[in-house]
């Protein structure tokens, strides 16, 4: 193993935070490779359902902007141009919203690889 040469206040700053998560953790038993397995789904999982949800409040309020246009388009006869307007923001806003969430979870996912990979590594 290769250990990392660190400066003082390195080894102050993981000092602090060795004694901050031990005394955090007393209470907690040590887990064992189903708990540690259920963990790493129930990460993905959040990782994924975090993703979604963003993904989804773009696409409601593209689907608003869709609606909204269109009813303009129906309604008010004098008003084309905003009605086209708000109906093509909608639909890209709409048409945007599944690269929004396949952008969000791979950022996610990148942000928690080397949590991920770590777990993954011991129990394989």
């Amino acid at each position: 193993m290769i250990k990392a040469t660190l400066n003082a206040d390195e080894r102050d700053q993981i000092r602090q935070l060795n004694f901050y998560y031990r005394d955090a953790s007393n209470n907690l038993d040590i887990l064992n490779d189903s708990q540690l397995f259920d963990l790493l789904i129930n990460l993905d999982n959040n990782l994924k359902k975090h993703a979604l949800a963003k993904a989804m409040c773009e696409g409601g309020f593209g689907f608003f902007l869709l609606i909204s246009g269109y009813n303009i388009l129906t309604h008010l006869h004098n008003s084309f141009l905003q009605g086209i307007v708000l109906f093509s923001l909608g639909a890209i806003f709409l048409a945007a919203s599944y690269p929004l969430y396949n952008f969000l979870l791979k950022r996610s996912r990148k942000k928690y690889a080397p949590v991920v990979l770590t777990i993954t590594k011991y129990l394989y």
